[in-house]
């Protein structure tokens, strides 16, 4: 099985145009994935989240994402 914490943080067209979401809960999402068997996490990422093209609300930033993997 394979979980996207992201997705269940967005919010479609969410900001009218474009999805929304919120990232602030993919941490808390992501790390009990090995409790219940999950066998991998999908984790969309951004340099810059608040400036990618698309779902960037619910993109995690590249500089936080060792945090969620260690």
């Amino acid at each position: 099985m394979i979980f996207e914490p992201r997705i269940r943080c967005s919010s479609p067209a969410g900001q009218g145009t474009s999805s929304g979401g919120e990232r602030e809960f993919v941490p808390v999402l992501a790390p009990p994935r090995s409790r219940v068997g999950v066998a991998a996490s999908f984790i969309e990422t951004h340099q810059d989240p608040d400036k990618a093209p698309s779902d960037g609300p619910n993109m995690m930033p590249l500089k936080e994402m060792e945090r969620l993997l260690v």
